[in-house]
């Protein structure tokens, strides 16, 4: 027999499908009379306008916070609205809202809905959007049901695993590296989690919701509880025990609501060995024993349920791709089986539980593999009595209008089905937002890359192409000689702590390099598999997961001896250089005073570069810094800047040592005008808010990191054509972005152009740039080619904003603060010597920006370890 991989979707015709169907003697009903799906079907006391229903399915895209609550949102955020109005202008008749947490602390992530007394109005919201996106489209009235949950094991509400766990399970705790002595959740515990159901669903009926779904499926608190042998107390053991929490918590909903519909989705079929699986064959896992499924059933309809959704795991998903997710997949068969004999058994359970409970509608899942031909499925399931309602899970992802189309003319567009590529579940566990990729990909297709750029078995893939060089290219290529085959062999075999453990000898803020760096000049281009296959090793990433680990464990904080020297440091800067510097000095017994002119830590990576590029710097400087301020041997002050409220002479008398890092923050200028401004400011202001839009056409000058990150942002706020002036080739650039970024519409590069003035109107208002043509000379003795001008090639570029980014230097009024501080013929800090941070002033030493003219922020770090190296030298040495 193929494996499911070797049987891949290839059937021109229905006649094909039902000859390999018959050919593997397999009960997969087939009818050809598809007016059956669009007829109306009574489900309590509603009238669903069809049989076609879409399936709950996680898109973990809720909004994750409210910061003026100060607590977690779990509001529908704006790809949920997208999506359940896409499925209602669709034609589906029943909308399943997906799962929704009862409790902040019980969510499968941070961006899953949670339904509380704060937004119960957003949900109503989404309730008339989807109710008139229906009525718009169809000139129907959709059926609308939210399913409540909490998600177990699968707890993960800022990230961390959090799991609740109702018994221990000697597979599903393998899984998910839980202890035989973690603690289950208390009787206690599930009587006060039946009161959140109720609230819950009290909140839905309130939202304008129809119905209420229980979730009791794909291993959630409630699946588990159903196959709680092994659990003592009043929820566990005997069957009446077992399945008590949903009878009761369904009993009671109904008294105290008694307006909503009541559903409940069930894993009829958990494929987890006895006594820890619930339909499971107590000899062979791999069978399915119906027996308390249907008792389950009959009884859950006297409880008052109005409709069963049939769910099942299939044995397969007992390894370690366990799934977390609702976006469950068709075809996980078990190796070696045709998908549609997976199909078929998940058919037979669903057919055997309407059987036996006939007077309950059921929802059936497993459609969605048939791609163009699943109407003939679905209406033949619906003649045989297999389900009152055909459920479509991720078919409806990527083809959200079928519905309307299978009503309407009677058929489905193939190249619009879902393919069962499986990527929208890929992107829901590693922690984007769950779409099809395929048919929605300028939706999905940018983030799925993105999170598949970091996945762990991406990168664990990615670690194990290194060669664990032996003076290794790589590590002499990084400013701070990190030694990368050693930290990227610990991470290839799972031992974080040793791998963090090694960068964070020679870089004390890894993490925000591993944002900022530009790799491809230092590590990654000095990799070998640069030039054996031009493919170097993602350095990068695997140090950022690396970092991102090591801080969730805590291993981030700087230690602190026990005894101080004694000795005071001022720091002046909160950037890379000065918390680098203040983390050595700590670590050395030293006791350190930050003064920093803004109202955080973090400097320029905190203040000015735009989100998208960067995250987590407050983060990663918060845990770095902390253990320092505990032990009282850190002070930040924040909102202090050198000559405004303090002075060199100052801390000179006050401290033993002090060391400037306040970076540079003048942008170089050709002019002034209304309608020019330089990066920094920009940037800085964007961040904060206090820019939210651009005029149409915006040019930026020059083509640092600065001028990226401002082309980026003005693109984003609203400029259509944008500009950016260089002079100089498209090769000198410090480029972080694809080149192919040019060709998005409106992006506009001028290489080999010079800014020459600003064109002003008589008011001072800007209107445009002057500019010249510039090219390269021959090459002089020494190999240089210089930039020249082109004679007459001067043209005005119409513009209504300017923003600089040419360069940067050292502030006037700091300038005129360091009295006593010699500069370069850069106008920078000169020190003492090529490797020295001395000033020749006494006591005083620089560092960053202020020396080495706004360098990458791993030269920043460097330099501030290397300063604190000699601080400590002079302060254990000064008489």
């Amino acid at each position: 027999m193929k494996t499911a991989k070797q049987v891949s979707f290839c059937f021109k015709n229905a006649a094909e499908l039902g000859s390999e169907i018959r050919r593997l003697k397999l009960d997969i009903p087939f009818d050809k009379n598809i007016s059956l799906i669009g007829r109306k079907f009574k489900l309590g006391n509603k009238v669903v306008p069809n049989r076609l229903a879409v399936q709950p399915m996680e898109g973990a895209d809720a909004l994750p916070f409210d910061s003026a609550q100060g607590k977690p949102d779990g509001s529908p955020g704006k790809l949920t609205f997208r999506r359940y109005t896409r499925f209602a202008q669709g034609g589906f008749g029943l909308i399943c809202v997906e799962a929704t947490a009862v409790m902040a602390e019980a969510r499968s992530s941070s961006s899953q809905l949670y339904l509380h007394k704060q937004n119960v109005e957003k949900f109503s919201q989404l309730v008339k959007a989807i109710r008139k996106a229906a009525f718009d489209s169809c000139r129907h009235k959709v059926t609308i049901i939210i399913q409540l949950t909490h998600p177990g094991r699968y707890c993960r509400p800022e990230g961390t695993p959090r799991p609740f766990i109702t018994h221990h399970n000697p597979v599903l705790d393998r899984i998910h590296n839980i202890s035989a002595k973690y603690p289950v959740v208390t009787d206690d515990d599930l009587d006060r989690l039946q009161d959140r159901f109720v609230t819950a669903a009290q909140l839905a009926f309130e939202a304008g919701f129809d119905g209420i779904d229980i979730k009791s499926c794909h291993r959630n608190l409630l699946a588990e509880l159903l196959g709680s042998f092994t659990r003592k107390g009043k929820y566990g053991g005997s069957f009446e025990n077992r399945t008590r929490f949903l009878r009761e918590t369904i009993t009671r909903i109904k008294e105290n609501v008694p307006g909503l519909m009541l559903a409940t989705r069930m894993s009829a079929y958990d494929a987890i060995p006895h006594p820890y699986g619930f339909g499971v064959d107590r000899k062979d896992p791999r069978k399915f024993d119906l027996s308390e499924p249907i008792k389950l059933a009959r009884m859950l309809k006297k409880c008052g349920v109005s409709i069963l959704n049939v769910s099942m795991d299939n044995p397969v998903a007992t390894s370690s791709s366990d799934k977390s997710s609702d976006v469950m997949t068709d075809d996980a068969s078990i190796p070696g089986e045709h998908p549609l004999v997976n199909l078929n058994r998940t058919m037979n359970i669903t057919r055997k539980i309407q059987k036996s409970v006939p007077d309950l509608p059921v929802i059936g899942r497993g459609f969605s593999w048939f791609r163009q031909f699943m109407p003939y499925v679905a209406a033949g399931a619906i003649k045989n009595g297999s389900v009152a309602i055909v459920g479509i899970g991720r078919g409806a992802l990527a083809y959200p209008d079928m519905a309307k189309d299978i009503i309407r003319s009677g058929s489905l567009d193939p190249v619009r089905c879902c393919i069962t590529c499986s990527a929208c579940m890929q992107i829901l566990r590693d922690g984007g937002n769950a779409g099809c990729v395929i048919r929605d990909s300028e939706i999905y297709g940018l983030e799925y890359r993105q999170r598949r750029q970091f996945a762990p078995d991406s990168l664990k893939t990615e670690a194990r192409r290194c060669h664990y060089c032996e003076s290794a290219t790589c590590t002499a290529g990084c400013p701070a000689h990190i030694d990368v085959p050693g930290f990227i062999k610990a991470y290839a075999e799972d031992n974080i702590d040793e791998a963090f453990k090694i960068i964070r000898r020679s870089n004390v803020l890894p993490e925000v390099c591993s944002h900022l760096c530009p790799t491809w000049l230092m590590c990654e281009g000095a990799c070998i598999e640069s030039a054996i296959s031009q493919n170097p090793i993602r350095i990068k990433d695997i140090q950022y997961a690396v970092c991102w680990m090591a801080r969730d464990r805590g291993l981030v904080g700087t230690k602190i001896p026990k005894k101080s020297s004694g000795k005071t440091v001022a720091i002046i800067g909160a950037g890379p250089a000065g918390v680098s510097c203040a983390v050595k000095l700590l670590e050395a017994g030293h006791n350190v005073t930050i003064f920093e002119r803004e109202n955080q830590a973090g400097g320029t990576p905190q203040t000015v570069i735009r989100s998208g590029r960067i995250s987590g710097v407050k983060e990663e400087v918060d845990a770095v810094l902390r253990p320092g301020i505990q032990a009282g041997r850190l002070v930040i002050k924040y909102g202090w800047e050198l000559g405004k409220n303090i002075t060199l002479p100052n801390l000179r008398k006050e401290f033993d040592a002090v060391l400037l890092a306040s970076g540079l923050w003048k942008e170089l200028s050709i002019g002034k005008a209304d309608g020019v401004i330089d990066a920094l400011t920009f940037l800085t202001k964007v961040k904060r808010g206090e820019i939210i839009s651009v005029p149409k056409k915006v040019a930026i000058l020059s083509g640092g990191d600065s001028a990226m990150d401002a082309a980026v942002t003005a693109k984003e706020l609203g400029a259509v054509d944008l500009y950016v002036v260089y002079n100089g080739s498209l090769s000198e650039m410090h480029w972080h972005m694809d080149d192919a970024w040019f060709r998005t519409s409106g992006a506009n590069l001028l290489s080999l152009t010079k800014p020459v003035r600003y064109e002003v109107s008589k008011k001072g208002k800007l209107t445009g740039l002057k500019t010249c043509r510039t090219e390269y000379g021959l090459p002089d003795s020494n190999g240089t080619r210089k930039l020249k001008i082109v004679p007459g090639s001067e043209s005005v570029l119409k513009v209504d904003m300017i923003i600089e980014a040419m360069g940067l230097g050292i502030a006037n009024d700091l300038k005129k603060t360091l009295q006593g501080i010699r500069f370069n013929e850069h106008n920078l800090i000169k020190t003492t010597g090529n490797d020295s941070f001395a000033t020749g002033l006494n006591k005083v030493f620089a560092a960053g920006g202020l020396i080495n003219g706004g360098a990458s922020v791993v030269h920043c770090i460097v330099d501030g370890m290397k300063a604190a190296a000699q601080i400590d030298h002079f302060l254990k040495h000064r008489k």
